[in-house]
């Protein structure tokens, strides 16, 4: 089946919940390498930022098949912007894995803020061993690749996706 989740940031994709059943559609894609395969590692860290969220959740959703050591972390605004959450629970009764919610507004028992090199280095101390998915809003994937770099992690470990706003 085909699944779609999107924002709706712009002409387009506030016009696609208008399409109604049985209208024909023209699909191409997935495209690009941010796919499982570039990986040079078996444990693999996943970074989203809102929306980014959706092809980090189509790769967890087929990487959990092969029960590979992942981690996740999760940066959105508030507890209610936390896409998949229900999803990933479901995933993680099966087979457990830590994801670490980020959220902008302090919330108790919630990781706050940004996204920087402490809880990085915190939350993940063998980020260096693993393959770093990443995919969020560009101010956001700029600073975390900025991170990572400082940190001395390697550019073939590192796979993103870029959604154009």
């Amino acid at each position: 089946y085909i699944r779609f989740t999107m924002k709706a940031l712009g002409d387009y994709t506030k016009r696609l919940g208008e399409l109604t059943p049985g209208t024909r559609v023209i699909l191409d894609g997935p495209l690009g390498l941010f796919i499982e395969e570039t990986s040079q590692n078996d444990k693999l860290l996943f970074i989203a930022g809102g929306i980014g969220i959706t092809p980090i959740r189509s790769m967890i959703g087929d990487i959990m098949r092969r029960q590979k050591n992942i981690i996740m972390i999760y940066a959105a605004r508030t507890v209610d912007d936390i896409a998949f959450r229900k999803e990933f629970e479901l995933f993680q009764a099966k087979q457990p894995f830590p994801i670490y919610y980020v959220l902008s507004t302090p919330t108790e028992g919630y990781e706050s803020g940004f996204l920087d090199r402490e809880k990085l280095v915190r939350l993940v101390p063998d980020f260096f061993e693993r393959d770093v998915y990443l995919c969020g809003p560009p101010p956001m994937m700029a600073a975390t690749v900025e991170n990572l770099k400082g940190l001395g992690f390697k550019n073939v470990n590192l796979h993103y996706e870029m959604f154009s706003f």
